[in-house]
C-alpha cells in the first residue's frame, strides 16, 4: 500500500523532485512547511531526493512568489466579489475570518507599522498549520501594511520557518516523511476543533433561541 502510494506520487510527477517540491510549496495550508520534508524524503524519491539546501532553496522560491500576488489581488478580489451575488456571502465570510486573524495578531491594536511588521513575520514565522504566507499576506494588508511592508514582513517569517523546518528535517534525515505526517495530522486536528466549536456556539444559540 505505501509503496503503491510512493509510485503514484513519484510518477505524478514525473520522477522530478525538484518540480513536485516547487509544486507543493504553492499550494495554500502546505507551502513550505510541508514541501520541504517531502522533497527532502528518501521514503518517497530514494536517492533522487533532494538536499536540504535544494529543498529549502526551492520551497523558500515557490512561497516568496505567492507574497506580491496575495498583497496586491486578494482584498480587492473579494471586495469585488462581495458585490456579485453568487459569491457575496462567502467573500464576506472570508474578509470577516481574516479579520478576527488580524485582530488576533495585532491584539494591543497597535499603530506602530514596525510593530505590526514584527507581529506578523513572527506570526508566518511559526513553522505550524494555517500560520504561512497565504493567511500571513492577508493579515499584514488587513492591517494596513502597504506593499513592500507586508514584503518584509512575510518573507521574513517565511525565512524563519523554511530554516527550522530544514533544520528538523535534516535531524530526521530518511525519516523526513513522518514530519510531513505530523504536518497533514495537526491540520486534520486543528480543522476539526474549528469545526467542533463552530457546532457546540451553534447548539448554545438555538438552546438560547429555544429558552
Amino acid at each position: 500500500m505505501i509503496e503503491t502510494i510512493q509510485n503514484s506520487i513519484v510518477n505524478a510527477f514525473d520522477g522530478n523532485p525538484l518540480l513536485a517540491t516547487f509544486i507543493i510549496a504553492l499550494l495554500p495550508i502546505f507551502e513550505l512547511r510541508g514541501a520541504i520534508p517531502f522533497g527532502m524524503s528518501a521514503s518517497i524519491w530514494g536517492v533522487y531526493a533532494l538536499s536540504p539546501i535544494q529543498a529549502f532553496l526551492i520551497s523558500f522560491l515557490a512561497t516568496s512568489l505567492i507574497i506580491p500576488f496575495i498583497a496586491l489581488i486578494f482584498i480587492p478580489l473579494l471586495n469585488y466579489l462581495k458585490t456579485t451575488k453568487p459569491f457575496k456571502n462567502i467573500s464576506e465570510k472570508l474578509i470577516n475570518h481574516f479579520k478576527k486573524k488580524a485582530d488576533s495578531v495585532n491584539k494591543n491594536n497597535t499603530k506602530s507599522n514596525w510593530l505590526k511588521i514584527f507581529l506578523v513575520m513572527s506570526f508566518v514565522a511559526i513553522p505550524l498549520p494555517l500560520t504561512g504566507v497565504y493567511t500571513g499576506t492577508v493579515i499584514a494588508v488587513l492591517m494596513g501594511l502597504n506593499f513592500y511592508e507586508c514584503l518584509l514582513a512575510c518573507v521574513s517569517g517565511n525565512l524563519i520557518a523554511g530554516i527550522i523546518i530544514t533544520l528538523i528535517s535534516s535531524v530526521l534525515k530518511e525519516n523526513s516523511i513522518y514530519l510531513l505526517i505530523a504536518f497533514i495530522g495537526i491540520l486534520i486536528l486543528t480543522i476539526l476543533f474549528s469545526l467542533i466549536k463552530k457546532l457546540i456556539i451553534k447548539l448554545k444559540a438555538k438552546k438560547q433561541n429555544i429558552a
